[in-house]
């Protein structure tokens, strides 16, 4: 018998105006905990992505003021390249991602996340390009790794497993 943790097929592109099957992707819903604030998320399933990323939006919702402090010049600055091309800068936080199973169940992991720096640093600009704020954080290989996952698009079923 497997747990399984179910996801779905979203449309990260525009949730206002439809679009084709092909551009909706596979994703989960976890929540991230960083001291004692949390955000519930959709992650894009990315087998590429080495690691799992938190991006500008889902960022600002668990760190609030404390996203700004966050030192992206130290050393230990990792850079990630989006789909579209663009670079940004990251660091690794320590966070608690959580799952949750087909009846609910939790299942967490204490690990560390890279965390995007914002770019434009906010959106308080109305004419200003929004950058990589509408970049969907990704569930990378670093969780995936830790399960068997299935995605069937003739089934539109996407969901991780773990044996009994």
């Amino acid at each position: 018998m497997m747990r399984r943790f179910p996801g779905v097929f979203l449309n990260f592109d525009s949730k206002s105006i439809p679009i084709p099957q092909e551009r909706y992707a596979p994703s989960i819903e976890i929540r991230v905990r960083w001291n004692d604030r949390e955000v519930l998320a959709d992650f894009l399933v990315d087998t590429g992505a080495e690691s799992s990323v938190l991006y500008p939006t889902h960022a600002e919702q668990l760190f609030g003021m404390a996203l700004e402090e966050l030192d992206f010049r130290t050393p230990a600055v990792e850079r990630v390249t989006s789909i579209d091309g663009l670079v940004s800068l990251a660091v690794r936080v320590p966070v608690t991602m959580t799952l949750f199973d087909e009846f609910d169940v939790p299942l967490s992991f204490d690990t560390t996340m890279l965390v995007v720096r914002p770019n434009p640093l906010n959106l308080d600009d109305p004419d200003a390009d929004r950058g990589n704020w509408d970049t969907p954080s990704l569930l990378g290989r670093d969780l995936l790794l830790s399960f068997d996952l299935h995605v069937s698009g003739s089934r539109s079923e996407v969901y991780l497993a773990l044996p009994d």
